[in-house]
Parts: C-alpha cells; sequence; structure tokens
C-alpha cells in the first residue's frame, strides 16, 4: 500500500496551540489529539498522550481493541507520574483519535470531540460519534444536526484523557474496506468550523490532490474557525 499525507496544526484565534498530532508512516499509526481548553495546560495534554500512546502501540507489534484499552491504561497512568512530577499541570486532559492503517483495513480508536473520516469520491463512508454533550442530546433526538451545530455547549465533551483517576473508555471502528483514493481525515474540532459535510462531499474527489484540499481548508478555518485547527490528510494512492 502507498498513501500520500498533509498535515497541519494552526493557533488559530486562540493565544497559543493546545493541538498535537503525529504521523508514524513507518508503523502506519497516526493520531490527532486535542488539549482540553480551560484544563491546565493542555498543550503538555495533547501531545503526552500522542506520545504515550504511540510508543506503546508500536511495543506490542500489533494493533487490536485490547491493545488500544491497554495503551489507554499506560497513558493514563503516565499522565499521573507526569503531573506528580509537574503539579501545576494536575487535571490537563485531551481527546484523541488513533488510525492505524493496513492493505488489509484499518482500525480506528477514538476519545472527545476529535474525529476520523473515511471518505470515499466525495462520500463519507466512516466518521467517528462524538463524545459530547450536544452529540447525545442528537442520538437522543432531542436536537437535529443543524440545532447542535450552533448550539451553547456544542464544544462540551464527555470523555477524555485525564488520568488513572478519572478513567475514560475509547471506542474503536473496524474498516474492512480500503480503495485507491480514498481519503482519511483526522481533525480536530476546529476544523469543523471551517468545513462541514458539503465541503467534504464537493472536496474530497478523487481527481483532487492533496495540497488543493489542504489549501481550502486552511482558507475556510484561517476565516471561520475559533479554535485551533489541526488535521492529518490522507489518500490512499495504490493498494
Amino acid at each position: 500500500m502507498e498513501i500520500e499525507y498533509l498535515t497541519m496544526s494552526e493557533q488559530g484565534q486562540r493565544n497559543y496551540n493546545e493541538d498535537a498530532l503525529l504521523a508514524d508512516t513507518d508503523n502506519g499509526i497516526f493520531m490527532v489529539c486535542d488539549g482540553v481548553g480551560g484544563s491546565n495546560r493542555g498543550d503538555i495534554a495533547s501531545k503526552k498522550a500522542c506520545e504515550y500512546f504511540s510508543d506503546y502501540v508500536i511495543r506490542q507489534n500489533e494493533v487490536s481493541e485490547i491493545v488500544l484499552e491497554q495503551a489507554l491504561v499506560e497513558t493514563e497512568m503516565k499522565f499521573d507520574e507526569y503531573t506528580s512530577g509537574f503539579p501545576e499541570a494536575k487535571g490537563m486532559a485531551t481527546t484523541l483519535t488513533f488510525l492505524k492503517i493496513t492493505p488489509q483495513g484499518a482500525i480506528a480508536g477514538h476519545i472527545g470531540d476529535s474525529r476520523i473520516y473515511q471518505i470515499r469520491n466525495g462520500e463519507i463512508i466512516f466518521m467517528t460519534q462524538d463524545h459530547s454533550f450536544v452529540n447525545e442530546l442528537v442520538a437522543s433526538g432531542f436536537l437535529t444536526e443543524e440545532e447542535a451545530v450552533n448550539h451553547p455547549k456544542k464544544n462540551q465533551i464527555t470523555r477524555a484523557i485525564q488520568g488513572s483517576e478519572s478513567s475514560t473508555l475509547i471506542d474503536f471502528g473496524h474498516i474492512e474496506s480500503i480503495e485507491k483514493n480514498d481519503f482519511f481525515m483526522l481533525c480536530s474540532d476546529g476544523i469543523l468550523e471551517g468545513i462541514d459535510k458539503d465541503w467534504i462531499s464537493e472536496n474530497f474527489k478523487s481527481k483532487f490532490e492533496l495540497s488543493a484540499i489542504e489549501k481550502g481548508i486552511r482558507e475556510n478555518c484561517a476565516e471561520k474557525s475559533n479554535d485551533n485547527y489541526t488535521a492529518i490528510l490522507i489518500k490512499i494512492t495504490e493498494i
């Protein structure tokens, strides 16, 4: 399998960037983490989550639901170790997205409201479901997706990595079908302030190059996003 990928991580309208990403093509691992705004040292939380989580997975030399659950446990324990040495960071928290791509398929894991998409010629065929207050209202039928966009609690998440005292759960997605010219996108929620599903459908077409898609996302997020915005864009060029 051959892929192309591009990354972006911008401060946006915030005073500093609390997002982090990891693109390890040698191991086929990609991650985006978004430090929780308002928590202590969200920037450290996102970077450490990428580091601790990926290190554990790589050491196991395999990826499965059990391995990802164990990676989360180790990450939470290492958060505890870090904050014991740096008490000013106690309470730090982050979202997490993880994607492992192989010729046989992909496994996704996520916590919080950062997302993973698989797009085939403009059609979203896989998307993670946010762990957020508003998404739970949508799933329950109390809100429509249109109403959720501008809801005052749209950024309130229900899951985050914090440490073993506030342990959380990771959700999984198994992607069995990967074709040439498929796109994947891992992104923090700031990206989604700049682009929506209609934009994705119009711009993630097989004929488009990653550089053109990246340019469009940057332009939209620079204009519309109030948050940090981070993404990894991946295109499958050969199976």
